[in-house]
């Protein structure tokens, strides 16, 4: 085998470890990155959080880990700071969607807007042809459609994809602290508290703020009836939390925007595929069709619990990714 420099993209944890020790055996040339995202140190001490922020995503942890590993297998390694871009692109539009009511995921905004964005670059500018990571999917290249596709892995209780969806070809073919963090900007969380109100219009309490609900949430609602109450809806616009039973948590169709395709160039009809709402949802039938240049309608062939604006849809064909996008 030739070798080849390939930069491994190195989180400290197992997976990535072991792709780097792999990758290394077989005789490549390994460097190995780490991105320092954000600065754990910032938010310990304010209201709610510890003094010490440790085993979080991206700490400082995992950077010592890393390099350690480094170490041991006598490989380059580089930390590439990225907190101001981080800040901006993920933590900043995290907590705006949070506070209008939905429930958006940062890991995939990092994922698809700035990880493997800066990690390709980076690794171009040190001369790697390619980027390793621990994620657990699969790329391969169909040559009928003339695309990278992104696969889920063969054991799919590991399966990312559902992380991994934004990723565009080129890519392919290379954390909640909302009081917290506000407090270290120097702003004052916005008044977002309003009425509890029920599927038929009825106020039966008062809530503290939206940011502090999610649909499909039961406990911690501050009202007690006769039966058990859900969030149903969130709305943004007159700070009201819409609750009811268990049954209008369901609904048979949902609707993403800004869709990003991967196996496909564009939804041109209908298309019978599976759709995942949240990371640990199986995959559920639908067909989706396009009803707008940067939208996609799914309709279910059975109710799904708990479809959540601010979530990413997911669209499966078998186990290849056909291309999500973010629920409204």
């Amino acid at each position: 085998m030739n070798s080849k420099t390939i930069a491994v993209a190195m989180s400290g944890g197992v997976d990535s470890s072991t792709v780097a020790a792999m990758l290394r055996a077989e005789g490549h040339n390994v460097i190995g990155l780490t991105m320092q995202l954000w600065n754990q140190r910032r938010l310990a001490g304010h209201e709610g959080m510890p003094e010490s922020v440790q085993g979080r995503c991206c700490s400082l942890d995992d950077v010592y880990d890393a390099r350690r590993v480094a170490q041991h297998l006598g490989i380059p390694y580089y930390v590439v700071n990225h907190e101001d871009r981080f800040e901006r692109d993920v933590v900043r539009p995290f907590v705006a969607e949070y506070l209008s009511g939905r429930t958006p995921i940062p890991c995939s905004l990092c994922n698809n807007h700035l990880k493997f964005d800066q990690l390709l670059i980076v690794a171009q500018q040190i001369g790697a042809e390619r980027v390793a990571t621990g994620h657990y999917a699969r790329v391969e290249y169909d040559g009928d459609r003339g695309r990278w596709l992104l696969i889920r892995p063969s054991d799919l209780a590991k399966d990312q994809t559902y992380f991994l969806f934004g990723l565009t070809q080129e890519q392919l073919s290379r954390t909640l602290f909302i009081d917290a963090y506000l407090a270290d900007q120097g702003e004052a969380l916005p008044d977002t508290a309003g009425e509890l109100v029920t599927t038929t219009g009825e106020v039966i309490g008062e809530h503290g703020g939206i940011h502090n609900f999610t649909v499909g949430q039961r406990k911690g609602l501050g009202v007690a009836t006769g039966s058990p109450l859900y969030v149903i809806q969130i709305s943004g616009a007159d700070k009201q939390v819409i609750v009811g039973g268990q049954e209008h948590l369901y609904s048979q169709t949902l609707r993403a925007r800004r869709v990003n395709l991967i196996a496909l160039d564009d939804l041109r009809q209908p298309m019978r595929v599976s759709v995942k709402i949240r990371h640990r949802h199986e995959p559920a039938p639908a067909v989706i069709e396009k009803t707008a240049d940067d939208e996609i309608l799914a309709t279910f062939d059975q109710p799904q619990r708990a479809i959540t604006p601010g979530q990413a849809a997911v669209f499966y064909d078998g186990n290849v990714v056909v291309g999500g996008g973010w629920i409204v």
